[in-house]
């Protein structure tokens, strides 16, 4: 595969937020367009299944490993600035893309303070926090499919809604992203990035190794999941080493070196509680792969 380095059985534990993961079968960090490319095309001459993990945020990874190859962004980085819009690869960080943005003086992505992973991983969600969403900044989002097939997709086509957007769709992939912002007072952008990464801060988001949050809120019932499991006693909880901490009740944590099926457990006895006792169906906003039952 040219220059590129394809690793057999690399640990994903340290590709996770929540520290945790078996092994690939084959991992690779592309730096180009065309390594992405050449390494979809060695899935397929190798019939093998392929996974994207960014930041790995909001995902759990199997104990057993994924059979597959996993392509790792974090190499796609690269960033270009044209007065008010920036064109970001979509491995970047949100804490790099927050710098370059306070640098140009630009606003608009202040509410993404503190958020953990990557750009590709906060746009393919929709990612929203202190009032602010990704659906609001996006313009353009270069997609590649899984034929090698580079697409452009413009706001009409995104479908976006509340933690959903047309790039769930298994058979695209998030290349390059151009954000739209505006010009700023370089005081009040670092005021607000410091408010409300103290505010996560104080909140004790960052204490322990976690996902962020399991489930989705669902405004049309005027379901906060946060608050619910808080009220139903659920803080404290824990399976193995995998704890629902008292600082925030729609949280898991890798508290004392979990098993990804200790926090598997611990999602599906939350999700049968609740069922059991409120009748309501929570909907998950953490991925989970590599696990071979149908409850994932």
């Amino acid at each position: 595969m040219n220059k590129l380095k394809l690793i057999k059985n690399q640990t994903l534990s340290k590709s996770t937020t929540l520290k945790i993961g078996g092994k690939a079968k084959f991992f690779c960090r592309p730096r180009s367009l065309n390594e992405i490319i050449h390494c979809i095309n060695f899935a397929k001459v190798n019939k093998l299944q392929v996974f994207f993990i960014g930041g790995g945020s909001n995902l759990l990874v199997s104990d057993n490993g994924i059979n597959g190859l996993v392509i790792n962004t974090c190499r796609l980085n690269k960033i270009k600035v044209n007065y008010d819009e920036i064109i970001i690869e979509s491995g970047t960080t949100i804490e790099k893309l927050n710098k370059i943005a306070i640098k140009k003086k630009l606003t608009g992505l202040e509410f993404s303070s503190g958020l953990p992973g990557t750009i590709g991983g906060a746009v393919y969600m929709n990612a929203r926090a202190y009032g602010g969403e990704f659906s609001k900044i996006v313009e353009e989002v270069e997609v590649l499919n899984y034929n090698g097939e580079l697409k452009i997709l413009r706001k009409n086509d995104f479908k976006y809604s509340y933690k959903k957007s047309v790039f769930m769709n298994d058979d695209l992939f998030i290349y390059r992203i151009k954000l739209k912002l505006k010009k700023g007072e370089p005081k009040e952008i670092r005021s607000k990035y410091k408010e409300n990464y103290i505010d996560r801060k104080k909140k004790r988001q960052y204490k322990y190794p976690s996902a962020g949050c399991i489930f989705k809120n669902n405004y049309d019932l005027n379901l906060i999941c946060g608050k619910l499991l808080d009220e139903m006693g659920l803080k404290g909880t824990n399976f193995g080493g995998a704890t629902i901490p008292d600082f925030h009740a729609n949280f898991i944590i890798n508290s004392k070196k979990a098993k990804a099926d200790d926090v598997k457990n611990l999602i599906e006895y939350i999700e049968n509680k609740v069922f059991k006792e409120k009748g309501i169906k929570l909907d998950r906003e953490i991925k989970l792969i590599g696990f071979t039952d149908h409850s994932t």
